[in-house]
């Protein structure tokens, strides 16, 4: 799988005959529902499009959940004002045009950078156009275009971004997956050889000061320090935050759960997004347990800290800027199946 970003599946050749789409009420919101004989994906289109589902079926085994699910019963409504942490911190979000809040200097100081960007709350239109849901978005509070295309595979779900600068002045911006997954306390977290080493950026127990590099290592149980191939067990209620210390250019990155025999992929577009992170929480988080890696245009969390990194992107007016992921899974039966055994 090597350079998987320029090995890209052919959509129509994975697509499932048996394909469809429909609407449904889900925890008090109106979804979508995209189904095959393999996969099922739920999708909230007043909150972002956010995807709250990613059903993996399996002959003759239980269905397996990968998007992490929210505490709560319903899911609330935000407005402009509402902190991301106080609504359900759950599914597949997109984090845009930043993570932490902040105003830029300067011109750019008339931009809104509120908590964890404009998307998660809110209200995209949809429209079913053949085989896929197509959402988007136009904003009153900043210049831009938004648009995602989410299209079942057969084992996978693809989604595609296309956020357009409407104003007239250039748009500094950070865009972010934030991909809930579910937390078990075996799962491996697979990630490319080329990352040397990860960045810690959150004080913990585990990792020590924010700013403290460490070897990510080959091999689980490989070299001193921390393995960054586990995640913290259920009872060290904590939470972690580290980045790829340099841009990632094998755009994959993925999680296996033996226990439950089943081995996720993330492939995207590491042109488009270079930096790597993963967060992870073990109750560490309101009790929540979950993790998610994280690729961004920079380096990193907020479009403050990229333009201190030198690594804020920024849209001229008019201009596209387009990109894709696809979260593929499969069964794995084998045990000898290890983190470092490259996908």
């Amino acid at each position: 799988m090597k350079n998987m970003d320029k090995q890209r599946f052919s959509e129509t050749s994975l697509a499932d005959g048996n394909a469809g789409i429909r609407e449904e009420r889900r925890r008090g919101q109106r979804a979508f529902l995209l189904e095959n004989n393999s996969m099922r994906v739920a999708v909230l289109p007043e909150l972002g499009g956010k995807i709250v589902s990613i059903l993996f079926r399996r002959s003759g085994l239980p269905d397996f959940e990968l998007a992490a699910q929210p505490e709560r019963f319903c899911y609330r409504m935000p407005d402009r004002n509402t902190e991301f942490a106080a609504c359900d911190a759950s599914g597949i979000d997109d984090a845009f045009p930043t993570i932490d809040p902040c105003v830029l200097p300067g011109e750019a100081s008339r931009f809104s950078y509120t908590d964890h960007g404009e998307i998660w709350r809110s209200p995209f239109s949809s429209v079913i156009c053949e085989d896929s849901l197509v959402l988007d978005y136009e904003s009153k509070e900043n210049p831009f275009y938004y648009k995602k295309i989410v299209k079942l595979l057969n084992g996978g779900v693809r989604i595609r971004w296309r956020i357009t600068n409407t104003g007239r002045e250039p748009f500094p911006f950070l865009w972010t997956m934030h991909g809930l997954v579910r937390y078990e306390e075996d799962m491996e977290l697979l990630y490319p050889e080329e990352i040397e080493s990860f960045l810690n950026v959150l004080d913990s127990p585990e990792l020590g000061r924010a700013g403290t590099k460490h070897s990510a290592g080959l091999k689980p149980g490989a070299g001193a320090g921390w393995n960054f191939h586990r995640v913290p067990p259920r009872s060290s209620g904590t939470q972690l935050k580290y980045y790829a210390a340099e841009k990632v250019r094998d755009g994959w990155c993925g999680y296996f759960y033996p226990d439950s025999q089943v081995r996720c992929i993330l492939h995207y577009d590491a042109e488009k997004l270079p930096w790597l992170g993963m967060w992870i929480t073990a109750g560490g988080f309101r009790g929540d347990y979950n993790c998610a890696w994280e690729p961004s245009t920079g380096f990193y969390d907020g479009v403050e800290q990229a333009l201190r990194t030198g690594t804020l992107r920024v849209l001229q007016p008019g201009e596209m800027f387009d990109f894709w992921a696809e979260y593929r899974l499969e069964r794995v039966a084998d045990s000898a199946y290890r983190a470092y055994i490259r996908p």
